[in-house]
């Protein structure tokens, strides 16, 4: 067994939470893009007709829709149809680290945990820090190890992991509609959920223009910048890193009032630059039948 695995505490105890998105290691042209961000929002909305003909309909690169197709089967439950399509995938890509985790993931649930084990340690050579995928290794390791205490002693019962998946999904979502916002008309968690989607696959996909237009005109930047020079300085820092990997997690949404959403969640970020873990706070306002940010900052560092 490789050294880092003999010391996985250690790396457990020092590696940076890090999550890749796929969407921004591989390269996709506007209609391509919008097409992804299409799909992704009907999964995440659980319109699953309606992802499977945008599937069946679309030209998006092989890549990506074959990755979308095996998310799909999993959030319908249905393992051994990811795991079909997610298994020669993966030995084509092992560097998708996203893709080699959420395999992994799979396969646990179908109790195939040696074929997981191979999966997360092909991943894991790739790159040692990613401390999701990591986290489920020790996991395995430690079901392993208990099950072997069970047969040999007949004590206890081994639990086995669970596993966690990289992406947003409705259920990493709180939502929370105070008594005196109303309601009438307007789905608030389903509209923020796909704006908060659009955002964060335009900015992992160095997508410049879509990820500006995600901000209104009346966007006030929290540095005393003006909106001219933020959008000079962001268009900068979203273009400039070779790569951007992005995930949102444990994502609050609290309705304001009937147009004026406040959205927190933790950001796991990482490009060729920098590697940063926050709370962040965005603030949508409907402008128009769409919904735009108005505020942004950070409520602290991870």
């Amino acid at each position: 067994m490789k050294q880092w695995v003999k010391n996985l505490g250690a790396y457990l105890s020092a590696v940076l939470l890090m999550f890749p998105a796929f969407v921004g290691n591989v390269s996709a042209d506007d209609d391509s893009a919008s097409t992804i961000v299409a799909i992704e929002q009907h999964i995440v909305s659980r319109e699953f007709d309606q992802a499977q003909a945008l599937l069946s309909e679309s030209t998006i690169p092989e890549f990506q829709r074959d990755y979308l197709r095996g998310w799909l089967a999993v959030k319908q439950q249905d393992f051994e149809q990811a795991k079909a399509i997610w298994l020669p995938l993966w030995e084509a890509h092992p560097d998708k680290l996203e893709l080699g985790n959420n395999l992994a993931v799979a396969l646990i649930q179908l109790k195939e945990f040696g074929l997981a084990k191979r999966v997360l340690e092909g991943s894991l050579n790739q790159d040692e820090r990613i401390a999701s995928a990591l986290g489920n290794l020790n996991d395995l390791h430690s079901y392993l190890a208990q099950r072997a205490y069970a047969n040999v002693f007949n004590r206890i019962q081994a639990q086995p992991p669970l596993g966690q998946w990289l992406a947003l999904a409705p259920e990493t979502i709180s939502y929370d509609v105070a008594a005196s916002v109303s309601t009438q008309g307007v789905d608030f968690e389903r509209e923020i959920t796909q704006a908060l989607v659009a955002w964060r696959h335009a900015w992992a996909a160095q997508n410049v223009d879509r990820y500006l237009m995600a901000y209104s005109d009346r966007f006030v930047p929290s540095n005393n910048q003006s909106l001219a020079d933020w959008r000079r300085t962001r268009e900068r820092n979203v273009s400039r890193p070779n790569f951007i990997e992005l995930q949102l997690a444990n994502v609050r949404i609290l309705p304001i009032t009937a147009n004026e959403v406040q959205v927190e969640f933790d950001q796991m970020y990482r490009s060729n630059i920098v590697t940063s873990n926050t709370r962040k706070m965005l603030m949508f306002e409907r402008q128009d039948g769409r919904w735009f940010i108005i505020q942004e900052r950070v409520i602290n560092e991870g």
